[in-house]
C-alpha cells in the first residue's frame, strides 16, 4: 500500500494492517466514554506511538531497549545483518545487571521467538507472567557478535 505516512489519516498497526485514524480515535474514546474531542493530547500521542523510536522500559526485568535502527547500529557498533531489540539501558541491582546484559546488547529471541520490536518483547514478557513462569530465555547478541542464552528472574 503506498502513500501511509505522517500525515495520512491510516497508519500500520504492529501486525503491518492498515487502519483509519479516525476509527481508532473513535474507537479509543469510546472505551474511555468521551468524544473525539475531549481525547488529550497525551492520549492522542499514546496512540500515535512510534515504535521504532520510542524506548520501552520493562520493570521486571531491569531493561530499557528500543527498536534497532541505524544510529543505535552506528553507536554501539552493531552490524547490518543483525536484527533484534537493542538494550540501552540496563538497571544496577537486577538480574539483567547480575548476568552482564548491557546497554549495546541485541536480544534477539524470548522464549525461543524470534523478536523484532520492544512491543513484541513486553508482550512475550507479560504472556510469560501471566501464565506464572517465573524466567523467561534470552538469546542475546553482543557488540562484538558473541552469542549466549541469559535466563531471567520474571520477580522483578
Amino acid at each position: 500500500v503506498v502513500g501511509v505516512g505522517r500525515q495520512s489519516r491510516m497508519m500500520l498497526d504492529n501486525l503491518g494492517i492498515i487502519l483509519d485514524t479516525e476509527k481508532v480515535y473513535q474507537d479509543f474514546a469510546d472505551t474511555l466514554g468521551v468524544t473525539v474531542g475531549e481525547l488529550t493530547d497525551v492520549a492522542v500521542a499514546a496512540l500515535q506511538r512510534d515504535p521504532t523510536r520510542d524506548a520501552v522500559g520493562i520493570e521486571t526485568l531491569g531493561l530499557t531497549m528500543v527498536y534497532l535502527n541505524g544510529e543505535l547500529r552506528a553507536q554501539f557498533g552493531i552490524g547490518g545483518e543483525v536484527s533484534g531489540v537493542v538494550i540501552t539501558e540496563v538497571a544496577n541491582g537486577t538480574d539483567a545487571a547480575a548476568r552482564r546484559i548491557q546497554p549495546g546488547d541485541v536480544i534477539l529471541e524470548v522464549a525461543q521467538q524470534e523478536v523484532s520490536t520492544p512491543d513484541e518483547i513486553a508482550a512475550l514478557i507479560t504472556a510469560r507472567r501471566n501464565n506464572n513462569l517465573a524466567s523467561v530465555l534470552m538469546l542475546i547478541q553482543e557488540p562484538d557478535g558473541d552469542l549466549r542464552f541469559v535466563s531471567l528472574s520474571l520477580d522483578g
